[in-house]
């Protein structure tokens, strides 16, 4: 619906429909007896060193059992951007490349690595050629995973030149085409016509 290579005179009215004006947000209190206090809550180590060598030891464990090299990982979700709530899980999204003969194939083969998400682990990575592809398109989900202030492994020598190809292909149209369609798909599915309002959507 966005074609990157034509240029656009953008005016928000056109873009969107535009919205409702937004009505006041009520906080809402809930009685301790509900059952949302009734719900288990997950339990999250809340020391930084312990998460750290929690996270390095499933990545040692996803090298040995899938045979690839992490060559970076970060924290990639609400706790990395500073609006985690208490059971919100570790988003952790790493960068990977197999050993040589896994190229040597004349089949595709799969460039994702999903784990079970694991008590409060959440882990996947990306393949190196895939990411480079998404690099190659600006994608920013892959733009904020080099931008995450929580950075669980990393190579030095792949960090500075993965950082220079980002820079070098970075696209703003294309970022803001991306933005824009989650701000409105955010808006359509959790924020028109409704009274409350979970302040997470407006990040």
């Amino acid at each position: 619906w966005f074609d990157s290579s034509r240029d656009y005179h953008f005016e928000p009215e056109a873009l969107i429909a535009k919205p409702p004006p937004f009505k006041r947000l009520r906080w809402v209190q809930v009685p301790t007896g509900s059952p949302i206090h009734n719900q288990p809550r997950k339990e999250v180590p809340m020391n930084r060193n312990e998460l750290h060598q929690r996270v390095r030891n499933e990545l040692a464990r996803i090298e040995s059992e899938r045979h690839v090299r992490v060559l970076f990982a970060c924290e990639s979700g609400s706790r990395a951007w500073g609006f985690a709530s208490r059971d919100s899980d570790y988003d952790v999204r790493f960068l990977y490349v197999h050993r040589r003969d896994w190229y040597l194939s004349v089949e595709d083969r799969r460039d994702v690595i999903e784990e079970p998400i694991a008590d409060d682990l959440d882990v996947s990575g990306w393949e190196l050629r895939k990411a480079l592809r998404l690099l190659r398109k600006s994608t920013p989900p892959l733009l904020e995973w080099l931008k995450s202030p929580v950075v669980y492994r990393h190579d030095p020598v792949f960090a500075a030149e993965f950082g220079a190809l980002a820079a070098e292909f970075y696209s703003p149209r294309r970022c803001f085409a991306h933005y824009l369609h989650m701000a409105f798909g955010n808006w359509r599915d959790y924020l028109r016509g409704r009274e409350e309002v979970s302040l997470k959507k407006y990040l």
